[in-house]
């Protein structure tokens, strides 16, 4: 059967988000979360950015709660970090509402399977589309209209749920990782809990206690003092690229992703590369702190900040002693438009610094951030796999 040229509008429905009045947020993780362009990633759906609305004040909202297998698209900076913004709503998902200037493409049954409206709309053909066709200087954007008129070639309903089959086997391999990497830093977050919070680490029971609660031998130091901090470089914005010209370059935007599409042909020196498992914190804004997991000797931008433990058994204790710190200041910092986290945040940390026989049971962090490392780089295989397999899918170069 013949594969017709169609416009994406005629086989979707469309909607666009609500007008969600800002001072009416919550932080109540009880309510409903809210999905803003802030929460789409490259396919993902980035639910620890999420604000969220009070469950009493949902009258008239029901035609923008969200359902399993919608297609989300960031209208507003659609491309960022070399890719596109969009994600789709999975069966676990909790229940959210939509905000204005996200698009919800859900599939008309009867046309096209919801598994291939995924594929079409990452596919290299729409995204391309889409990043032409941006408009707005300050803020690229794209409208309902736009989005719905990429013109594509429909193969009918079996050859679809052929095509989302073999795709859709890479992307539950990808899930299937995300969920160990959820539950290996559940188990990091978990024991440094047990150990260092409710003080119920290996020999505690033998353990003397100081009056201020820490254990007799233990001290509290400043982080300079244990690791070496390197801040990003403030690297030209004219000499980025997306083409893989000249060296990956690291932004805040890419520590959730874990990947970097950023080049940059400007040199800097090597202090300013960053390696797998080293720990990055973005400074602005969303002050986001992880082990990086993507390319190796990538240069670390400007309000980007890397850490190295001087210790690198302690690499995984450090990761997971900087975290509660780290979210304070999110939470307590201001700023005019932006809260920027400095160098004279991070001098106030101070990490517990066990004695040496318990140093010794903190590589177990280490062996558990060194198997998440492993598992996102083969998260990076699989979607490179697909991503060659997708094109030649859709347009009909392979078979099926």
């Amino acid at each position: 059967m013949s594969w017709d040229e169609i416009q994406l509008g005629e086989v979707i429905d469309f909607q666009n988000g609500y007008a969600f009045k800002s001072r009416f947020f919550t932080e109540d993780q009880n309510d409903i979360p809210l999905i803003k362009g802030e929460n789409l990633g490259h396919g993902e759906v980035l639910w620890n950015k999420s604000k969220y609305w009070s469950r009493s004040e949902t009258n008239g909202l029901d035609k923008f709660y969200l359902k399993p297998n919608d297609v989300l698209l960031a209208m507003d900076r659609p491309w960022v970090g070399g890719g596109l913004k969009f994600a789709f709503i999975k069966e676990e998902d909790p229940e959210s509402l939509l905000v204005q200037r996200v698009g919800r493409l859900r599939a008309k049954p009867d046309l096209m399977t919801s598994k291939f409206l995924r594929y079409v709309v990452s596919s290299p053909a729409n995204t391309i589309y889409l990043k032409n066709i941006m408009s707005g200087v300050a803020v690229p954007h794209i409208s309902p209209d736009e989005i719905k008129s990429f013109k594509f070639k429909l193969p009918p309903l079996p050859t679809q749920q052929k095509i989302a089959s073999i795709l859709s086997a890479y992307d539950d391999l990808i899930e299937n990782n995300l969920k160990r990497i959820k539950l290996l830093e559940e188990a990091a977050q978990n024991l440094y809990r047990e150990w260092f919070v409710e003080m119920r680490f290996p020999g505690h029971e033998s353990a003397k206690f100081g009056e201020d609660g820490q254990p007799e031998g233990w001290e509290k130091v400043n982080l300079y003092d244990i690791a070496e901090i390197q801040m990003g470089f403030p690297f030209k914005a004219d000499d980025f690229n997306e083409a893989g010209i000249g060296s990956p370059a690291i932004r805040i935007r890419d520590i959730p992703n874990q990947w970097t599409s950023t080049y940059t042909t400007q040199e800097a020196k090597d202090e300013y590369k960053t390696s797998k498992g080293d720990i990055v914190v973005g400074m602005d804004g969303f002050f986001y702190t992880d082990v990086w997991c993507g390319q190796d000797n990538a240069y670390l931008v400007q309000r980007v900040c890397r850490l190295r433990a001087n210790d690198p058994k302690l690499q995984g204790y450090l990761l997971e002693a900087l975290k509660g710190p780290i979210e304070f200041f999110e939470k307590t910092i201001s700023g005019a438009t932006v809260a920027h986290l400095g160098a004279k945040h991070l001098k106030e940390i101070f990490i517990t610094q066990p004695i040496t026989e318990t140093q010794k049971e903190l590589e177990v962090f280490n062996s558990l951030m060194q198997l998440k490392i492993k598992l996102r780089s083969q998260i990076v295989s699989l979607k490179e796999a697909r991503d060659i397999l997708l094109p030649r899918l859709m347009n009909q170069t392979i078979e099926v």
